[in-house]
């Protein structure tokens, strides 16, 4: 079976309450192996720990979208949680195989920094499980934002996330598209969405993500 960027992705005890994410894109871990990217918080269920950053294989377990009904197809392989990054690496199990290629975008092409400078010009799309393709634009960066996590009561905040809005009025993400890779326009991975708040969405920088996780993109 292969599994797909775009994908919604949840973790297995959860396929009941459809609190899914979206299955970002292949990267790279510490070891060479290629991972399944996408937040800590789609894969997230009780009897994790948010500190945890190896979780017990009675948690871990991960499933993918097949049709209109999930799969159990992997596991999670490592996960941060902190001021910056909101992630979690999800490695297949035997017989399933990873696709790189994201939907109507295609292959990634490394990383794009942004800065202050590019706020207003560069062109932005993701691919998402629930919004699908958008594109939006880069509008700077928001110092700290945070968002209650289903299930959780308290909020998560995160400091200096990508801001990206869509000028024709259609939200670039939407619930359920956390974990989607932003991209420009010469597929370069900018950031990893993480939460929404109105006709806004954020992103983690991906150049943290490779720092703290010890990842590369490809």
């Amino acid at each position: 079976m292969q599994l797909n960027p775009g994908d919604r992705i949840i973790n297995t005890r959860n396929e009941l309450t459809n609190n899914y994410g979206t299955a970002g894109g292949v990267v790279k871990d510490g070891n060479g192996n290629l991972v399944m990217l996408t937040c800590f918080h789609c894969v997230f269920t009780s009897g994790m720990f948010w500190t945890d950053r190896d979780p017990n294989d009675t948690v871990s377990a991960v499933s993918f979208s097949i049709g209109n009904g999930y799969t159990s197809a992997g596991f999670v392989e490592q996960t941060q949680l902190d001021d910056r990054v909101d992630m979690a690496l999800v490695r297949p199990t035997t017989g399933h195989i990873l696709n790189t290629n994201i939907p109507k975008v295609g292959k990634t092409n490394g990383l794009r920094f942004l800065g202050e400078n590019d706020k207003g010009i560069v062109q932005l799309k993701k691919y998402g499980a629930t919004t699908n393709e958008t594109t939006g634009v880069f509008d700077g960066f928001i110092p700290q934002f945070g968002a209650i996590y289903p299930g959780e009561t308290s909020f998560h905040y995160l400091d200096k996330l990508i801001k990206i809005i869509s000028p024709n009025g259609r939200k670039f993400a939407d619930q359920g598209d956390s974990g989607a890779l932003v991209l420009d326009e010469k597929n370069r991975v900018a950031g990893v969405i993480v939460m929404v708040g109105g006709n806004t969405s954020y992103a983690i920088q991906a150049g943290i993500i490779e720092t703290r996780l010890n990842v590369t993109f490809i």
